[in-house]
């Protein structure tokens, strides 16, 4: 049986270290402390993740497979000048992803003939 991981592949632009996971007790040893990160990713998303140092941080977004310590906390503001190559080349779909790429183009596309059907009606 293989194991099933989700894969946070796209391209990290901003990453801030914010509050500690857990409150560190008065007079307890100086250990490494857990701290949750904020990152901003290649389509504007802001996500949450933890680690005890901002590479630590980076494995266990890149790794996402656990939706308790990484979720995306503020989605991408929409785009309307996005294209199907734009998202391919951001989300770095490889060549070899055929069935990926021509989902996103089945469905990209029908939102695109809504649009401008939609702007055509209201004239």
């Amino acid at each position: 049986m293989t194991e099933k991981l989700k894969a946070n592949v796209q391209a990290i632009k901003d990453i801030v270290r914010m509050n500690p996971v857990w409150e560190q007790e008065k007079g307890a040893q100086e250990t490494a402390e857990l701290h949750y990160y904020h990152i901003v990713d290649a389509l504007n998303r802001k996500w949450q993740t933890i680690g005890v140092d901002v590479s630590d941080a980076i494995q266990v977004f890149e790794r996402g497979h656990n939706d308790a310590w990484t979720r995306i906390i503020a989605l991408a503001p929409w785009n309307s000048n996005l294209t199907t190559n734009d998202l391919i080349h951001l989300l770095k779909v490889s060549p070899e992803a055929v069935q990926i790429r021509h989902a996103m183009q089945i469905i990209l596309n029908p939102l695109k003939d809504a649009m401008s059907s939609s702007v055509v009606s209201l004239m």
